[in-house]
């Protein structure tokens, strides 16, 4: 009996995976635009990197409203303002921290993410 037991758990072990699952549908043009906008997000990010300069920020992300620093500032995508990300600076000690410099140096870059717009 317990070799029949252990062979009706293996088989529904096996097929389980099966239950629960829906088949997956083709996305609409909509959902296929998102995701390809998500991408573009997400490689305009990937590309920061320490070292690189506030310049190059620039490029794909404006300053956000609000509160900021020269060593640090939230920064919005130009396609959307609501895909955020944060940025600190490496700034010389005894430059002026209140004027931002196109060669300020990244030191870290947050991962992204989405939040309402700041406004002044």
């Amino acid at each position: 009996m317990s070799k029949f037991l252990a062979l009706i758990v293996l088989s529904i072990a096996m097929y389980q995976p099966a239950f629960g699952q829906q088949t997956p549908h083709p996305p609409s043009p909509e959902e296929a635009a998102l995701t390809k906008a998500i991408v573009t997000v997400l490689q305009a990010v990937h590309e920061l990197k320490p070292g690189m300069t506030r310049e190059d920020v620039l490029r794909n992300f404006t300053t956000e409203g609000g509160l900021s620093a020269r060593s640090s500032n939230h920064f919005v995508y130009r396609g959307c303002p609501y895909i955020k990300i944060d940025v600190t600076f490496a700034i010389p000690s005894g430059e002026d921290q209140t004027v931002t410099d196109g060669a300020d140096k990244i030191a870290t870059v947050s991962r992204p993410y989405l939040e309402y717009s700041i406004v002044d």
